[in-house]
């Protein structure tokens, strides 16, 4: 008995540019290394005849919920993370790392439609806080600068996110962790495009951390008796570098290190800790 083909065959689902252009056209032809596709919203088929019914159909579906208000604009902003950015697109490859927002703007502008939030730098203002806790599938940042460090386009690879397993919808961050502004300076016109520079201020408390290697690459980070586990976003030297965490959720951290001859901060990891830790620490402010 053959096997059922799927696109995915192919090299078409590695390239960034290809994402939107799946998504948003009405009707898809696919040329593939054994065999041609057609997909359209009432038909998926392929010339032999074997393609799977639900062929592109699990991309198509990211963004379909039954939800309404403020949980909708939560949930799409959960999809357009969790799903979009990190399951189908943060993986796949650009020509150019300027390229890495280009690629997903127009199906940026279309979520937007639903969010209705700012974009800033491929994050969602609304929900801008847990949009902050992504990790980065090994220590990999673009040579050439495409996004500020706090955005997971900066980084250069796959990436996921932790944090909305834990909240059902839109509501206050557990930490208190506020969002004051925010300034994107853009490539072009085009507010959901390519950045030349972008800065993000939050409010919030801030705590000094110590990074160690505990053996099997794992990275430790301490503070005042709270310990958990340390994700970089880059190769760095620990014994050089003053490490801050900012608590956005009761169990996860953002990681920053101030730059040098600079007065503000550059995001350079997460730092998981174990529950309600920020609750019985007495941290100062």
């Amino acid at each position: 008995m053959q096997d059922r083909p799927h696109q995915s065959d192919g090299p078409l689902l590695s390239r960034a540019w290809c994402l939107q252009e799946d998504l948003l056209s009405a009707r898809k032809l696919y040329y593939t290394k054994d065999r041609s596709y057609w997909h359209c919203d009432h038909l998926a088929e392929s010339e032999d005849g074997l393609a799977d019914p639900s062929f592109g159909r699990e991309v198509t579906d990211v963004f379909f919920n039954y939800s309404t208000g403020s949980q909708l604009a939560w949930d799409t902003s959960q999809a357009w993370y969790v799903n979009l950015i990190g399951r189908y697109y943060s993986g796949r490859l650009v020509t150019a790392a300027e390229g890495r927002l280009i690629a997903v703007a127009g199906l940026a502008r279309q979520v937007a439609t639903v969010i209705k939030s700012r974009y800033l730098a491929d994050l969602w203002r609304t929900s801008i806080q847990v949009g902050l806790l992504w990790q980065g599938c090994g220590n990999m940042k673009h040579k050439t600068y495409c996004a500020p460090s706090w955005s997971w386009a900066s980084h250069d690879g796959e990436v996921f996110w932790h944090g909305f397993a834990g909240l059902g919808g839109p509501g206050p961050i557990i930490s208190g962790c506020g969002y004051l502004q925010a300034r994107i300076d853009l490539l072009s016109s085009d507010v959901y495009g390519g950045v030349r520079l972008g800065t993000l201020t939050l409010c919030s408390r801030i705590v000094a951390v110590v990074l160690e290697h505990v053996g099997g690459g794992r990275l430790r980070a301490s503070c005042e008796g709270v310990r958990g586990w340390a994700f970089l976003d880059e190769k760095m030297c620990l014994s050089d570098t003053s490490f801050v965490a900012i608590p956005i959720l009761d169990d996860m951290s953002l990681l920053v290190t101030k730059n040098p001859g600079h007065g503000f901060y550059r995001r350079v990891g997460i730092w998981q800790i174990p529950k309600k830790t920020w609750y019985t620490s007495d941290l100062t402010p």
